[in-house]
């Protein structure tokens, strides 16, 4: 069974939700073996610098690595998959410095489609920039894999 915490603490439902639903962040991956990462430092100052590009706030290294020491504890855990993330909420009445969405769409193997509504809040459909963004998926190569 998978531990998951939001700042030191186990995820609530509603801490969950928050990201499947809404905002942006960054993240890093790693391997934790007998409670030690490879390269923990590298992930570190990657997880500071995209702070610092996205949110123009620092993230303290040794935060990170208290936290992610403190949800191997809770988990009773020395070997693990971790992926520490920050996230920033966005709503769609738009948060301080980030502006507001036009639309909401989904995109997969299949195309685009707009959101037009999740759970209680509903969203416009932008029907020119959804013509857009269809022409753009329509003329981007397919590469084999």
């Amino acid at each position: 069974m998978p531990h998951i915490e939001f700042d030191g603490r186990p995820a609530t439902e509603e801490d969950l939700r928050i990201p499947a639903l809404y905002g942006y962040g960054h993240f890093t991956a790693l391997q934790v073996r007998d409670g030690r990462t490879r390269g923990l430092a590298p992930h570190l100052a990657r997880l500071d610098a995209a702070n610092r590009e996205l949110f123009e706030l620092p993230l303290e290294g040794d935060r990170g690595r208290e936290l992610v020491r403190h949800a191997l504890d809770c988990a009773g855990r020395r070997d693990a998959a971790g992926r520490p993330s920050v996230r920033r909420p966005v709503t769609p009445e738009g948060p301080d410095r980030v502006g507001r969405y036009r639309s909401a769409f989904v995109c997969n193997s299949q195309g685009i489609a707009p959101v037009r509504r999740i759970d209680g809040t509903g969203f416009t459909v932008d029907e020119e920039l959804m013509r857009d963004l269809g022409g753009v998926y329509d003329s981007a190569p397919e590469d084999t894999v």
